[in-house]
């Protein structure tokens, strides 16, 4: 480019995109590539100043603060008076005050005129700033203390119940003779391990059983009333395999054939098996 005074048309633009995709080692820098827009400016500085137009330029005004000279002094002042307060502080108290004539300064601004002034940091030590550990007013503990009283002993099992801080043989303890003990360990299995739908399930048949009220129930598991009727009429109409089982009429009806199909197509693969199973009586 340097070698050529005259370009043909389109010609510099085309050599000036080709420099942009090269790769350079450009100091103090971690970028590798240089735009079209910086090399063409770089060229026209050369081109009408030589290589001196190309060494970076000091600002003239780079120790000049464009804040207003009162306040500058006002601002320097609050610092002065103050050496803790901060940025935000100094431009509250100049909107306050209606010290700025015109609109109220940046916080970059004023960083930069206290910064011209050598006196941006802190300048003195600050105090040690005692911490105490904080104790709640009487009013607050009393209300505490009140939310506490509040919680019943039922919702205080049921909550242990879904956190499931309630061990296998506290809930046996609790139901015994009420519900047989191994439908207990897979109610218990039910809330630790399976899905949503079958915890709520299983939640409802135990608080159900000891007598918790349906709207405590209901508050907790987010549920409706009529939820928890279903669960119990599952329960008591199947026992404690049809709370955990997919029924045939729970398969929606677009899907009813291929179920069928599909128990057919089993029969079919594995009916020696069957015929065994049968003949052993199993």
């Amino acid at each position: 480019m340097i070698s050529k005074e005259h370009f043909e048309r389109g010609e510099l633009k085309f050599i000036i995109s080709e420099l942009a995709t090269y790769y350079y080692d450009i100091p103090n820098s971690k970028r590798t590539q240089l735009t079209e827009k910086t090399i063409e400016s770089w060229y026209y500085l050369w081109k009408h100043g030589g290589s001196d137009a190309l060494e970076p330029k000091v600002r003239s005004d780079s120790s000049q603060s464009k804040i207003p000279k009162r306040l500058q002094e006002k601002i320097i002042s609050l610092k002065n008076e103050n050496p803790q307060i901060s940025l935000d502080s100094i431009r509250d108290h100049i909107q306050e005050q209606g010290v700025a004539t015109t609109k109220t300064p940046s916080r970059s601004s004023i960083y930069r005129l206290l910064s011209q002034k050598g006196i941006s940091g802190s300048s003195k030590p600050t105090d040690i700033i005692e911490r105490r550990k904080f104790k709640p007013s009487s009013a607050s503990k009393c209300y505490c203390d009140k939310l506490r009283i509040n919680l019943n002993e039922n919702e205080i099992w049921l909550r242990k119940l879904l956190q499931g801080k309630l061990q296998l043989d506290v809930l046996t303890k609790d139901f015994d003779n009420l519900i047989p003990q191994e439908d207990i360990r897979v109610l218990y299995d039910c809330i630790i391990k399976k899905p949503l739908r079958y915890r709520n399930r299983a939640v409802c048949i135990l608080a159900v059983s000891k007598k918790i009220a349906r709207k405590i129930i209901s508050d907790y598991l987010f549920i409706s009333p009529s939820t928890i009727d279903h669960s119990l009429k599952l329960y008591q109409s199947g026992g404690v395999e049809a709370v955990i089982s997919v029924h045939r009429n729970a398969i929606p009806k677009h899907k009813q054939q291929e179920y069928i199909d599909k128990l057919f197509q089993f029969y079919t693969h594995h009916r020696h098996l069957m015929a065994l199973i049968v003949l052993l009586g199993v």
